[in-house]
């Protein structure tokens, strides 16, 4: 009964693993104050928990904040791109905004831009040719917030405008 007492009793350096008495705060085979080693062991312990529950909060938030930084992108791997609705938004552009819609024209779709904002909004600029009064042709550029469904960019339904789009004639 009493050597169980005694293996009861006893611990390891938290150093060097020799076994020492339950009470010792001085190890006898590497000079360490063992004290110390308890209370670094128990800081060590706390800080890994800290950090497991700081990992898993970081996780949370950039999980549920990914879809603002994920590009809406195509089946196919590719991205919607400007000339998938240049004639679309163009001809929006046209009957809403020209005077003379039937005398209207469309450029290349070259020279309209499609920029990602979020992962489903998309600002495009770019411009439509419309006469004025006397039939002089000149620029409308106008910028548009768009945003996407993730399906086919071609279509027309898979867009829709957000807000008043901003036009300026030169």
């Amino acid at each position: 009964m009493a050597s169980n007492m005694n293996e009861q009793s006893k611990r390891s350096c938290p150093y060097c693993a020799e076994t020492l008495p339950d009470g010792a705060t001085y190890c006898r085979a590497c000079h360490s104050d063992i004290q110390k080693g308890l209370q670094k062991k128990i800081w060590k312990s706390r800080l890994a928990g800290w950090m497991v529950i700081f990992g898993v909060i970081l996780f949370f938030v950039v999980g549920l904040n990914m879809n603002k930084l994920n590009p809406a992108v195509l089946l196919d791997g590719s991205k919607p791109t400007a000339c998938d609705i240049h004639e679309w938004v163009g001809s929006a552009m046209i009957d809403s905004y020209a005077k003379y819609p039937e005398s209207s024209r469309l450029p290349s779709c070259m020279e309209s831009k499609l920029e990602q904002q979020y992962s489903n909004t998309y600002r495009m600029t770019g411009y439509v040719i419309v006469p004025n009064a006397f039939g002089v042709e000149s620029r409308a550029s106008y910028s548009v917030l768009l945003e996407y469904d993730g399906s086919d960019p071609s279509d027309a339904n898979s867009w829709d405008i957000i807000g008043e789009p901003i036009i300026v004639q030169e």
